[in-house]
């Protein structure tokens, strides 16, 4: 059985869960285009082609990893550093990462009971759903979400470069 360490499940579950967020910008851009709302330009298709990119680029290639991937450590780890996850995360969570496993991501964009889970995760806002208030649907910009987590990266990247510098000037000194 494979050893899975910190990275490789916040790969996959970056990977997985992607799709999820894609998801919702589809459903998104179906009700804007629907409201009649033209800002942004030909949403729905756009979000169709990247669901579909996500399955065939990021999902197939992971289709092995995610197989064996033992998402109950996952749980174990990502429990010893914040206990208090919601139950319905942890839910829709487990839903998503299984309907994945079983190969649906290639159907996500059509998948009924994929969109119905979506949906009630965004209606639980109330108010501030975007399929309930209808100024934040106007207001919406084309993407909400739709990248892939990086869990900072970017930032901690910023930081070791800036102290690997700094150590290489007090070398240099």
């Amino acid at each position: 059985m494979t050893q899975f360490t910190e990275l490789d499940h916040a790969r996959l579950f970056a990977t997985s869960l992607h799709g999820a967020a894609l998801l919702y910008n589809l459903l998104v851009a179906e009700a804007y285009e629907e409201a009649g709302f033209t800002s942004v330009d030909q949403p729905v298709d756009y979000y169709r082609v990247w669901l579909r990119e996500w399955a065939e680029d990021e999902i197939a290639p992971l289709a092995d990893d995610i197989q064996q991937w033992d998402v109950a450590a996952m749980w174990r780890l990502v429990a010893s550093q914040n206990p208090n996850i919601h139950p319905r995360t942890r839910l829709f969570v487990d839903h998503w990462i299984s309907s994945v496993r079983v190969g649906r991501a290639f159907e996500v964009a059509d998948r009924s009971e994929l969109r119905g889970v979506v949906l009630d995760r965004e209606r639980r806002k109330g108010k501030q759903s975007r399929f309930v208030n209808t100024k934040l649907l106007e207001a919406w910009s084309g993407n909400s979400g739709g990248g892939l987590f990086t869990y900072r990266w970017g930032t901690v990247r910023t930081i070791v470069n800036d102290i690997a510098e700094g150590k290489s000037r007090d070398a240099a000194s």
